[in-house]
């Protein structure tokens, strides 16, 4: 019996040296992530770091909770980071349940910017745009400023169903250049199919009155482009704030939508924002 608990002994002080100490490295948790170091090397992540990947979500929170890839900040490949579907209601498991349906961009950060109401705006040169909320044609609201801060410049048009040229524009956009657009601004449709220029098109009004969900599908469908929001102006506010001399207005925006070259009320400078976008 002796012997035995001797044995015993021994192994256990075996233990206390050997494999306890063992079973102490297991539990290490470097980034202190809640995944131990062991189980972060057999996942791929990195130990010392808790978000591997970056999206705002920790390698716990992605292999426990939310069932993401911690090694890929945009896991259904929809264009939208997981962490931002989160924080929007969409599913970053499903590349159909997106934040836009048109696949629009997207800024997390544009509560940072420093943007006035569509009341408080001023139209002017260096004047930042207005941040208003527009639906689009597939019924999705559309914050103007997650077009902010994407490193491109921004164009908008303010366009009416009943006007030709407003038609015209969009339908040289969408390849159809019935109207000659391109002895004007030969680079501007390629640097908006290239997605170097954001582009997007307000309705203000429609044949009978106000811009409706059904003008923008139709419209939408007249002059399709799948990289162009047509947002409805339901309440003519943008129209009113931002329509200079004619339809269409024109705006150019930074990257930041400060407002760096629009119509100045006559004839000559009515197409600036063409004419500063054509010379990229």
């Amino acid at each position: 019996m002796n012997r035995y608990l001797s044995l015993m002994g021994l192994a256990g002080l075996c233990c206390l040296l050997t494999s306890c100490d063992f079973g102490q490295e297991e539990l290490v948790d470097t980034d202190g992530d809640g995944i131990n170091d062991l189980k972060e090397e057999s996942l791929g992540t990195d130990p010392n770091n808790p978000d591997t990947d970056g999206d705002g979500l920790t390698d716990a929170e992605e292999v426990r909770e939310t069932g993401t890839d911690p090694l890929n900040v945009d896991t259904d490949g929809d264009g939208y980071w997981d962490s931002w579907e989160l924080d929007e209601g969409s599913d970053p498991l499903d590349e159909d349940s997106r934040i836009y349906e048109g696949g629009w961009p997207y800024n997390p950060d544009k509560d940072s910017y420093d943007a006035p109401n569509i009341d408080d705006a001023i139209y002017e040169v260096g004047a930042p745009m207005a941040r208003v909320t527009m639906v689009d044609q597939f019924g999705d609201e559309v914050d103007l400023y997650d077009l902010a801060g994407h490193g491109k410049p921004i164009l908008i048009d303010i366009s009416a169903e009943w006007c030709p040229p407003c038609n015209y524009l969009s339908m040289w956009l969408s390849g159809n250049d019935q109207a000659g657009f391109d002895d004007y601004w030969p680079n501007v449709d390629d640097l908006v199919n290239s997605g170097d220029i954001f582009w997007v098109t307000v309705l203000s009004e429609s044949n009978e009155g106000a811009a409706t969900q059904s003008l923008l599908e139709n419209w939408d469908e007249a002059y399709p482009h799948e990289l162009i929001p047509v947002l409805a102006d339901e309440d003519h506010s943008f129209a009113d704030k931002y329509l200079v001399a004619a339809w269409p207005t024109v705006i150019m925006m930074d990257e930041n939508l400060e407002i760096v070259a629009m119509s100045d009320g006559t004839q000559e400078g009515h197409w600036a924002a063409m004419e500063m976008a054509n010379a990229l």
